[in-house]
């Protein structure tokens, strides 16, 4: 005898369920005395698993989000961290998403972390910015949130969060991080007015690699 079932995992801090389906069999009976617990076999069945047997939402927002975080830029880049995972950009331009699409979706890639990072902020009354690094070289650009708290600077590169002592010393890392050489790579603000400009301007956005502790 063989039968279906569902699995569900709900994942409360992530705003996510999940849902999985597996197979479980039954074998006759060992012993004439009847049914024996030892007989259920369970087989995952990942192998056969179409596309609507794992289904996964994410549900939170950047004003829930906000409600439930501290005004402070790492605990913020903390929860962005916690809230998006990195896709790369499939359009051919990157596309400069508000960051409540980005949050919904789940995913997204330098600029929208960035984005999401200073939408967050703004929520918690703290001052940051967008800055885009650009090589001349590769051609290639990668943009990270900034910010000044109480005096101390910080940037965020793809969710993490980093204290600096100037803007040329955040320049110079995501350059290394990046391959790229220190007087290759250059530094520019990006704004609400700019903003579509840059993306025109800066098509080839790419991730630094970086990678963070659980």
């Amino acid at each position: 005898m063989t039968g279906l079932m569902w699995f569900f995992f709900l994942n409360s801090s992530l705003g996510m369920d999940i849902r999985i389906r597996i197979s479980a069999s039954v074998s006759k009976p060992s012993s004439p005395e009847g049914f024996h617990p030892q007989d259920i076999v369970v087989k995952p069945r990942f192998d056969n698993m179409d596309a609507g047997s794992v289904t996964m939402s994410n549900t939170v927002s950047l004003e829930s989000l906000a409600a439930d975080t501290r005004a402070d830029p790492e605990e913020i880049c903390r929860q962005i961290r916690d809230h998006v995972q990195y896709a790369a950009d499939t359009q051919s331009e990157d596309e400069w998403r508000p960051s409540e699409e980005t949050l919904k979706a789940g995913r997204g890639d330098c600029e929208d972390f960035a984005i999401c990072v200073k939408d967050m902020c703004a929520k918690k009354g703290l001052q940051s910015d967008i800055r885009i690094i650009s090589s001349k070289v590769t051609g290639k650009s990668h943009a990270i949130a900034t910010g000044n708290d109480n005096g101390v600077l910080w940037i965020s590169s793809n969710g993490s969060y980093e204290r600096v002592d100037s803007i040329k010393e955040a320049k110079d890392k995501i350059a290394r991080e990046m391959g790229w050489g220190l007087e290759d790579a250059s530094i520019s603000e990006v704004n609400d007015q700019n903003r579509k400009n840059t993306a025109q301007q800066a098509p080839n956005l790419t991730a630094s690699v970086w990678f963070f502790a659980p």
